[in-house]
Formats: structure tokens, C-alpha cells, sequence
């Protein structure tokens, strides 16, 4: 039986903002008309991103949904769109809208990234990484599809360790690296007996 995995979102970093926020009340939304006045074809993104950044998330989603029924074709109020609904707690069809935008927009780095982090916490580490690898690939200086990488691989390890500890219980070296890991995750360090040295307290 697999081991379950960890990886926290505040591990991975999202494209765009990182900023935690909770879930909006519903609300009724006005017509698109009412959503669009004012704002220009080219400065809807900017809106919704404002909104996101203000926690405004059904606005935002008003608005990105308004905007794409303006012009379903606008990557980007498609790719804000996948951000509002993680950040509504609505991960599944952030996913879904993620894999039909890779589909159609393949040399596009940002959403394999994006799509990597929903992935890797709900524990799908390896599909996680084949899609980082990607983004690499694309755009080799991306710095934050690079730290993500990285932080998959810590926890990959940790995960790892954690599975060889069971078996091997006495290795000094196992036993730093674990402490160290779970440290790095935020997880209280456990008690371990290793070579010549009585349990820790």
C-alpha cells in the first residue's frame, strides 16, 4: 500500500498572486453589461486581477466569465479565470480548464505550472514533475517552475526517507535527514533512536 503524501500549496508556488484567501459568499450577478461598463476589450484582465488581489473572488469570477463570453478566445482571462477558482476552492475545474488550455496552447509555460502545483497537492508528485519538467523545457530561466521543482523533489524525498525508516531504524544519517525534512515541512521532529545515542526526549 502507498504511502500518503504531503505537499502544501504554500510549498508550491502558484503563478500570479500568492496571497491565501477565503471562500466568497455567492452572490447575484449583475448582467454583463453592468460587469464590462467602463472597461476597455484590453483592460478586463487587469480588472480581474485587481479584484483577485482585492479578495473580490465572485466579482473576479464575474467578471472573467463576462469577459469570455466577449471573446472566449482571451488566453489570459482564461488562465486568471484557473486562479480565481483554486482560490474559490474549486480545484477540479481549475484543473480541467488548465489541461484544455495546455491542449490548445502547448508552447504556453504558465499553465503547465500552475496545473503542476494543483496536482502535487492532491499527491500526484510524478505527473506533477513530468509537467515542471516541461515548463523547463519551454522556458528555461523560470525561476518560480524551478523552485517548484525543487520543493517536489525535497518532498519526494521525504517521502522516501520516511518509507526506509521503517525498515531501517538505527541509521544516524536516515534519521538527520528526516529531522532536518520534516523541520523544512513544518512537522514536529520525532523522536528516533540512532547509532550509539539514547532516544532523544
Amino acid at each position: 500500500m502507498q504511502s500518503p503524501v504531503r505537499v502544501t500549496l504554500a510549498s508550491l508556488a502558484m503563478v500570479t498572486f500568492t496571497l491565501l484567501t477565503p471562500m466568497a459568499h455567492a452572490t447575484e450577478v449583475p448582467s454583463d453589461e453592468v460587469l464590462l461598463k467602463g472597461l476597455q476589450t484590453s483592460t478586463v484582465p487587469n480588472k480581474i486581477e485587481t479584484l483577485l488581489a482585492q479578495n473580490q473572488l465572485n466579482d473576479a469570477l464575474a467578471l472573467a466569465d463576462a469577459g469570455l463570453r466577449q471573446n472566449d478566445k482571451n488566453l489570459r482571462i482564461r488562465f486568471i479565470r484557473t486562479v480565481v477558482l483554486e482560490r474559490l476552492g474549486r480545484e477540479d475545474e481549475a484543473t480541467k480548464e488548465l489541461r484544455r488550455i495546455i491542449g490548445e496552447f502547448p508552447e504556453v509555460p504558465e499553465p503547465y505550472n500552475n496545473l503542476a502545483v494543483l496536482l502535487a497537492k492532491k499527491g500526484e508528485l510524478n505527473e506533477s514533475e513530468t509537467l515542471l519538467n516541461k515548463v523547463l523545457s519551454i522556458a528555461p530561466n523560470f525561476a518560480i517552475a524551478r523552485k517548484n521543482l525543487g520543493d517536489l523533489y525535497v518532498t519526494k524525498a521525504l517521502n522516501n526517507y520516511e518509507e526506509a525508516s521503517k525498515t531501517i531504524k538505527t541509521n544516524t544519517q536516515l534519521n538527520e535527514r528526516l529531522d532536518t525534512l520534516r523541520k523544512w515541512h513544518g512537522e514536529p521532529v520525532k523522536s528516533s533512536v540512532t547509532d550509539n545515542q539514547m532516544p532523544v526526549p
